[in-house]
């Protein structure tokens, strides 16, 4: 019988105490956001909150192309490809990463912008793809773009394709 009270105590102690959800800070105060679902921690909006909780002031990426053909190479040459956007939403557009899927295509630092762009403005984003080593034929690459645009246009890939000649 001892057993069961006990066990009855521990359970009841812990049902109370999983109830109690107010995070408490140092002085006692409830905080708020810690259990409040709108809030969103998203360091690419954090200048400009409003912009992540309202869709309608939002950033977002339009691309002028998002698939460009590039002229025919020779095996060993190396080719620049820009691919131009626009900020068409209503809010500061920032990129924080722009990422190449083969390590044959790079996007170095001098690409592309860190600084944000306001809405209406233009952007480039330059990679390099050396074809050294790479074999010839038809080439297809893809660089994923992060941003603080509203999801689904938060993460965009664009492509580039192009034939490599062989050495003669």
């Amino acid at each position: 019988m001892k057993k069961i009270t006990v066990l009855l105590l521990s359970v009841a102690m812990f049902a109370v105490a999983c109830s109690n959800k107010t995070n408490k800070n140092d002085k006692g105060e409830g905080a708020e956001n810690a259990t409040d679902p709108t809030v969103i921690e998203n360091p690419s909006t954090a200048t400009e909150p409003e912009a992540a909780i309202n869709p309608d002031s939002a950033p977002n990426i339009a691309f002028e192309q998002d698939k460009v053909t590039l002229p025919t190479i020779i095996e060993g040459e190396s080719v620049e490809v820009v691919f131009n956007y626009t900020n068409t939403g209503q809010s500061n557009l920032i990129l924080s990463n722009v990422e190449p899927t083969c390590g044959c295509t790079v996007a170095d630092d001098e690409g592309w912008s860190k600084e944000p762009l306001a809405p209406g403005e233009k952007g480039k984003i330059k990679v390099v793809y050396n074809s050294e080593g790479r074999g010839t034929g038809e080439v297809t690459k893809s660089v994923v773009i992060r941003s603080n645009a509203l999801a689904p246009n938060d993460v965009k890939e664009v492509t580039f394709n192009l034939t490599v000649n062989p050495k003669k």
